[in-house]
C-alpha cells in the first residue's frame, strides 16, 4: 500500500487481492484518526468492499481506463498478476491524483437579495473572485447563476434571470453548488441537492440545513438579533473565511 498526498486528500492504491481489501476496510476507523480531517480516496478493484462515508471515498480501477495515460494490458495484469511496475505506479499515481470534480460543474450563487439601502448585503461573501479562481486552477468549471446586472466573479460561464423551473434543472444536473445564505440554497434543499453554503453574520442553525456543507468561520460574528432586517445589518468581511479556508472546507460529496 503506497499513499499519495494531494491537498486535503490521502489517496490509498491497494496493490493486492480481495483479502487484503477486506482487512483495509476493518481499519478504515484508525485511518481516519490518523489522518484527520482528510478525505480519503481508496484506488481499489474491489470498492464494493469499503463503506463510503463522508471522508471515505473509492474509485473503482476498472471503470477509471478512460484516462488516456492508463495502459489497460498493464492495469489487468496488475489486476490479475500482481505485478507492479514503474508504468503501473505512475499511472496509479496519475488516476488516483486527479480530482474526482475534474470536468464536473459546479454552480455558485454568489449573492443575496439587494437590501433598499442600495449597500452591500452583510451576507455578501467577499471573496468569491479568489475562491473561483482556486477552483479553476484545481480544474473545476463554474458557472455563475444569479439576477442580470450582479457583478460577475469570473466563472467560465454566467447564467442569469433563469425561471425557477430551468434553475432547478440546472441544480439537479450540477455536479455541486456553493452559495451564501440567500434562496438558492432552501431550493436546492427543496429537490434534495446537497452543496455548500458560506456563512458569515446569519446562524445555519436557524437559516441553513443540516444536509449541507455549511461553511462558517466563528460564532462570535453572527449578529445578536438574528431576526433584524438585513438594511440594519453593517458588513464585515471579517465574519467571512479566507478564500484558502473555504476551498480547503468545500466538499463534494
Amino acid at each position: 500500500m503506497r499513499e499519495y498526498d494531494k491537498k486535503l486528500k490521502k489517496i490509498i492504491p491497494i496493490r493486492n487481492g480481495l483479502g487484503d481489501n477486506i482487512i483495509v476496510n476493518k481499519v478504515l476507523s484508525d485511518l481516519m484518526g490518523i489522518y484527520g480531517s482528510k478525505k480519503i480516496i481508496i484506488g481499489t478493484a474491489y470498492p464494493q468492499v469499503y463503506n463510503k462515508t463522508k471522508s471515505i471515498a473509492t474509485m473503482d480501477i476498472l471503470q477509471s481506463l478512460e484516462y488516456e495515460k492508463i495502459d489497460k494490458f498493464n492495469i489487468y495484469r496488475f489486476m490479475f498478476k500482481n505485478v507492479w511496475t514503474e508504468d503501473i505506479e505512475s499511472a496509479y499515481v496519475e488516476m488516483f491524483t486527479r480530482d474526482a470534480t475534474k470536468n464536473k460543474t459546479v454552480l455558485i450563487s454568489p449573492y443575496s437579495k439587494k437590501l433598499k439601502t442600495s449597500k452591500n448585503n452583510a451576507k455578501n461573501y467577499p471573496y468569491f473572485k479568489e475562491l473561483v479562481r482556486l477552483l479553476k486552477d484545481d480544474g473545476i468549471k463554474t458557472i455563475q447563476v444569479g439576477i442580470e446586472g450582479e457583478d460577475s466573479i469570473g466563472c467560465d460561464e454566467d447564467m442569469f434571470d433563469l425561471s425557477i423551473d430551468n434553475l432547478t434543472s440546472l441544480i439537479e444536473e450540477s455536479y455541486s453548488w456553493i452559495s451564501v445564505d440567500n434562496f438558492f440554497h432552501h431550493l436546492a434543499w427543496t429537490i434534495g441537492k446537497r452543496g455548500n453554503v458560506i456563512f458569515g453574520p446569519s446562524d445555519p442553525s436557524i437559516y441553513g440545513h443540516s444536509e449541507n456543507n455549511n461553511i462558517l468561520r466563528n460564532k462570535r460574528y453572527m449578529v445578536k438579533n438574528q431576526f433584524d432586517v438585513w438594511e440594519n445589518i453593517v458588513f464585515n468581511e471579517l465574519a467571512f473565511d479566507e478564500p484558502n479556508k473555504v476551498f480547503e472546507k468545500l466538499d463534494f460529496t
